[in-house]
């Protein structure tokens, strides 16, 4: 376990250094996108682009001009100990990476889609970002959506996250 753990802050850390340093790209429009290995689809915002790279990620979403990211995460579970230490993990690193948890409620339902949702700030070199976490399952998988946005872009992109959550459906 302790492996996954130094993963996912190494992650975390350079995940923070991207979203300070990233150039821009061109916007895209809304479009579904799938992942077939999960047996998903959700709608990537528009002026969003679809990243590649993440192999953690079934989805991985950038907003260039400001700078902001959205992560669908999965996995598969064998028992619900399981998603209890995959979500467990994922937070125990932000929290030990010096993020601030500021908020937290359970039951938080989005497009039919209930969980837990957690919000976290980080400031570093002067730049904070805000974490934005909805934790749910759905049949046998485990599901993270995970949006990192600077903290002045925050309210405007936060509909963007909410909406990835709302639009994910599931096949089979």
């Amino acid at each position: 376990m302790k492996l996954v753990k130094v993963s996912i802050f190494g992650f975390v850390c350079a995940l923070c250094v991207a979203l300070i340093t990233t150039g821009s790209a061109f916007a895209q429009e809304a479009a579904p996108v799938e992942n077939a290995q999960f047996g998903v689809t959700v709608t990537r915002p528009a002026s969003w682009e679809s990243v590649e790279g993440n192999d953690r990620a079934a989805f991985n979403f950038k907003q260039y001009q400001s700078h902001s990211q959205i992560e669908v995460i999965a996995t598969q579970l064998m028992t619900q100990d399981v998603a209890d230490v995959f979500f467990n993990t994922f937070h125990e690193t932000l929290q030990n990476s010096d993020f601030s948890r500021i908020g937290t409620e359970e039951g938080k339902s989005y497009g039919g889609h209930t969980g837990k949702e957690s919000i976290y700030t980080f400031t570093h070199s002067g730049v904070t970002l805000k974490v934005a976490i909805f934790e749910f399952i759905h049949e046998t998988t485990a599901w993270l959506v995970v949006a990192y946005m600077h903290e002045d872009v925050y309210d405007s992109f936060l509909p963007n996250y909410q909406s990835v959550i709302s639009s994910m459906t599931f096949s089979g």
